[in-house]
């Protein structure tokens, strides 16, 4: 439960571990054994060593918890109220923190522990910003973050701001030569992979070239120029089948009933052939209510697109003589409500 320096490096590992071994001396603990999820991150659950701790929970094999630090757990209230309602709640496991004198036992001891990972998870939107902000400077200043694209590479040298020069690697750029030479001669995207193999062109992260990885350089050079399929609302016959649509809804028909009718009259999409289904008739009737003045939805839409604030919205709507189903005024509540149906 600790980052990858620390799990390169050993930083604070040692310390954690002397922390645990001596909570348990003091308190008369039996310790059964130290989990360590060595350079990973305690802004999710979803760790290897914490999923053996779980799993050791459920087998009864263990009756709680000791962390040296709760942020060592987690960051994440959310991962935090789960936990303690499915293991902790109960006091059937006990969750404890060496450093923090956190015990779940008790009503007080859960508050303090809420109150923690609430100040942990503040911590870690903190740090997520301010690294954020950090790499956004730093590209705005000319530097480069992250991999390199296949075929460059970051070089020992400096620029006059400090940052390392990409240049060129040599090896990598013979081989996307010859993948476009391969390409030129004949062969798909996905036969060229195995020749490259085989002739000891290694890709970027080592191990066997993929059909993507080499669609990717293809794409970037432009030996392949991919098929984009035009947006739902550049198609030309989109107002027509729109309205077929929503004559259909009016009447009662459900999804799945609207996306037979279309199909059986022949109503597809300009330069579409798959056939509408239920998911795609609900997508389509969403865009065409959005889009559609007449309707109350329609227009709360596009008045909250427009920066109206929902109390706004609702003065708006009985101006235009549009009234709730309940009662005489929009509030706020009922705007909301309006906003997140799909009705017409």
């Amino acid at each position: 439960m600790s980052t990858d320096q620390q799990a390169e490096r050993g930083l604070s590992l040692d310390s954690q571990r002397q922390q645990i071994i001596q909570y348990c001396s003091r308190n008369d603990l039996e310790l059964i054994d130290i989990v360590v999820d060595g350079g990973q991150s305690g802004k999710d659950l979803a760790r290897p060593g914490f999923q053996k701790i779980l799993a050791l929970l459920e087998s009864k094999s263990v009756y709680g918890l000791i962390v040296a630090k709760l942020d060592r757990l987690s960051r994440s209230i959310v991962d935090i109220c789960k936990l303690v309602d499915t293991y902790f709640s109960n006091q059937q496991y006990a969750l404890l923190s060496a450093s923090e004198n956190i015990d779940t036992k008790s009503p007080a001891g859960r508050m303090h522990l809420y109150l923690m990972s609430i100040f942990a998870q503040i911590e870690r939107e903190s740090i997520v910003e301010r690294v954020t902000t950090g790499l956004h400077h730093y590209q705005a200043q000319g530097g480069k973050v992250g991999c390199m694209p296949y075929g460059w590479r970051y070089s020992q040298r400096l620029d006059e701001r400090g940052n390392r020069v990409v240049e060129e690697d040599p090896h990598q750029q013979q081989a996307i030569r010859r993948i476009c030479e391969l390409f030129a001669e004949g062969n798909k995207a996905r036969a060229i992979g195995p020749i490259l193999d085989a002739e000891g062109f290694p890709p970027q992260r080592g191990g066997r070239w993929t059909f993507n990885s080499v669609w990717r350089i293809l794409t970037r050079y432009g030996k392949i120029s991919p098929q984009r399929r035009p947006l739902i609302e550049k198609r030309a016959n989109l107002a027509s089948i729109s309205e077929r649509a929503l004559s259909l809804r009016s009447q009662g028909e459900s999804y799945p009933e609207i996306a037979r009718s279309l199909n059986r009259e022949g109503l597809l999409l300009a330069g579409r052939v798959r056939r509408w289904q239920a998911a795609t008739v609900a997508d389509l009737l969403d865009r065409a209510t959005t889009r559609d003045h007449r309707t109350a939805y329609g227009y709360a839409c596009q008045l909250r697109t427009k920066g109206h604030s929902l109390r706004e919205i609702g003065k708006m709507l009985l101006a235009e003589g549009f009234l709730p189903v309940r009662g005489e005024y929009w509030h706020a509540a009922s705007v909301r409500n309006l906003l997140l149906s799909r009705s017409v």
